[in-house]
């Protein structure tokens, strides 16, 4: 139980972004493991590591594990990962490649697929092969998660060896999604390039003014976005999810987004980790709002609670008292022995009879009554010979009766000790509990007294910590809207690059179309450096 509970405290810390916390409780785990936990335990030990930058202690952690089938995939992926950040690549893609080919049957190990797929490829591109990162991008699903970056990955392996036709067809379909994912941004200069790179001069300049006013348009929406949620439109939207009910919890994440044009970028605003701590935070934050409120609005109800039954003691309390009073124990002890010893008297003399029940002394009452009425007729009429017939089973009936009875005494005996014995029982402690009762009384009225100071000391401290957690709950909803709105700046700024890089190369194109000489790109172009620093697409797995 306690390693269970410390694989949970370590997962829940990783999750929140607490990599050295997570690692101090992992190390606190000893001893056998349960067999439900161990393979989640040896893949969050790998991701710590990977988070700490430990990829030889990944390695060793991963690579010798005979994984079990359902962790395989998860071991073979992470093991990739760290011998590509380690410097093998070989052998990082050997791994990644494992789970690039399986046959998924499931949308989570697809996807795992895709990443693995999209990982090797990158890392390629990354290392200057981009002629062998082609045929892994090209395995990713066009309609997965990663089909965006994968599809700008094709695109710029292909520029990067000079296929400047072959980087057309994946570019031209990102193009056409939604421009306000950062790799089709990207991905639209990159088309222009390409163009300009094959000396299709028209398209280029087209190409480039297209991506010129998606960037213009684009950085509008976000500054429009960014004004919106500091005018609180982002908090008032998350405000509303949570009408069902706030819950509270480390792994709470928000599986609907907000209906708002304004924050159109709030899936890839959750990716970021700070904003993402920032959103359990003001969720945590607005439960215990909530909940405060709740008890402030309901703590009168114990109020009431102790009231009722302050009421319901003091109608009792007379009843309870006299009856008190009048115990006699000496009495009730006295009965007791007297009972005892009718008992070990019938016992010693064998006088089954005297145990005989209510209704065996009714029917041999019968029986004597039968008796005399036969005695009479007797008298009566001597010579009648069925009265002797009579006698004889009157006789046999009283028979029947006492064995009856005298088959029944050993049980009733017994019987009668066992409730004598209980009876004693309850005598010994009667004292005792007669006691305790007296004690009740006189403590009642106190804890009465206690639990109503209780009530309304907490009652004090709600009120006191209400608007402490309200300003708190303000505070962090400006925060979220912060750094969302940071998040957008810096985007905003992004496209800003891109637009005026965009913009360069347009006039260059036109300076070329009128000279007759088709342009390239200007290596010593201050606006590309700043484009270079902005592409962060390979580094997104």
């Amino acid at each position: 139980i306690k390693n269970r509970a410390y694989y949970y405290l370590a997962k829940i810390y990783y999750q929140r972004g607490y990599i050295d916390e997570s690692a101090d409780f992992l190390s606190n785990v000893s001893g056998p493991v349960q067999e439900s936990v161990f393979g989640e335990l040896k893949l969050l030990t790998g991701q710590v590591y990977m988070a700490q930058g430990k990829y030889d202690a990944v390695i060793s952690s991963l690579d010798k594990w005979k994984a079990p089938k359902n962790y395989k995939n998860y071991a073979d992926y992470n093991l990739g990962i760290a011998y590509t950040k380690r410097g093998n690549v070989d052998k990082g893609i050997e791994h990644l490649k494992k789970v690039g080919k399986l046959k998924a049957k499931t949308e989570t190990m697809r996807t795992l697929r895709d990443r693995a797929n999209l990982a090797s490829g990158l890392t390629l591109i990354q290392n200057d092969r981009p002629a062998d990162a082609i045929k892994y991008l090209e395995k990713v699903r066009l309609e997965g998660l990663y089909s965006n970056l994968a599809l700008l990955g094709i695109g710029w392996a292909n520029t990067n060896v000079k296929k400047h036709n072959a980087a057309l067809a994946p570019l031209q379909e990102l193009r056409n999604r939604s421009a306000y994912h950062s790799e089709v941004q990207e991905g639209v200069l990159a088309l222009a390039h390409a163009y300009n790179e094959m000396g299709l001069l028209g398209r280029a300049v087209q190409a480039y003014e297209q991506a010129a006013d998606i960037y213009q348009e684009e950085a509008k929406e976000l500054a429009y976005s960014a004004n919106q949620i500091e005018q609180g439109v982002l908090v008032d939207a998350l405000l509303d999810r949570t009408k069902g009910g706030p819950q509270m919890g480390w792994f709470w994440t928000l599986r609907d987004l907000p209906e708002l044009p304004e924050v159109k970028y709030f899936t890839e605003l959750l990716a970021e980790h700070e904003f993402h701590e920032a959103l359990k935070n003001f969720r945590d934050l607005l439960f215990l709002k909530k909940n405060l409120a709740h008890w402030d609005e309901n703590i009168s109800i114990y109020l009431t609670m102790l009231d009722t039954r302050k009421a319901r003691y003091h109608k009792y309390l007379p009843l309870v008292q006299q009856r008190l009073n009048g115990l006699d124990l000496s009495k009730l002890q006295a009965q007791q022995d007297s009972i005892s010893f009718v008992l070990n008297e019938i016992e010693n003399d064998n006088a089954f009879m005297q145990l005989a029940t209510a209704e065996e002394k009714r029917k041999l009452a019968e029986i004597s009554q039968l008796e005399q009425r036969l005695e009479l007729v007797k008298l009566q009429e001597p010579e009648n010979n069925k009265i002797a017939q009579m006698s004889e089973k009157i006789a046999l009936m009283r028979g029947i009766m006492h064995w009856q009875i005298y088959s029944a005494y050993t049980e009733r005996s017994w019987n009668h000790k066992q409730e004598v014995s209980e009876i004693e029982k309850h005598l010994s402690i009667t004292p005792e509990k007669s006691v305790s009762i007296k004690k009740a009384i006189t403590e009642s009225v106190e804890k009465f007294d206690e639990f109503e100071a209780r009530i309304l000391a907490l009652h004090k401290e709600i009120k006191r910590l209400i608007p402490i957690a309200n300003r708190v709950f303000e505070e962090q909803s400006r925060y979220l809207e912060h750094v969302a709105v940071k998040e957008l700046n810096h985007r905003e700024k992004i496209l800003t690059g891109y637009e005026k890089h965009a913009r360069y190369q347009l006039a260059s194109a036109y300076d070329a179309a009128a000279s007759s000489t088709i342009p390239g790109a200007d290596e010593n172009n201050p606006e590309d450096t700043q484009l270079e620093k902005s592409k962060k697409w390979w580094k997104l797995w």
